[in-house]
Order: structure tokens, then sequence, then C-alpha cells
């Protein structure tokens, strides 16, 4: 696999799994003050994010 693919998959899921981290932690915030709806979807959109990171990963093998 060509280096700069190879680095820019590897950059892509790194963004990937921040995103889920962030979506993930506005998810708790959002639990913590009672607003367990949008906390809901949040944690649906750090999960897609997560998976969208494997996806990545997965292009490396």
């Amino acid at each position: 696999m060509d280096k700069k693919l190879a680095e820019a998959y590897r950059h892509n899921a790194a963004d990937e799994e921040s995103t889920a981290t962030a979506l993930r932690d506005k998810a708790e915030q959002l639990e913590r003050d009672g607003d367990f709806r949008m906390a809901s979807t949040y944690y649906t959109a750090a999960a897609k994010a997560e998976q969208r990171a494997k996806v990545w990963r997965g292009l490396l093998t």
C-alpha cells in the first residue's frame, strides 16, 4: 500500500475516534443534565463514528 494513502487512512481513523470521543462526552453531559432523548442521539452518532473508524482501520489490512 502506498505510504501516503496508508497515512491518510490512519489520519481519518484517528479523526473519527476523536469525533466519537467528543460526541460521547457531550452525551454524558446531556445525561447528567437530564436530557436523555438528546443524549441518546449523541450516543448513536458516537457509535457511528466508531464504526467509521473501524472501516478506515480495516482498509489498512
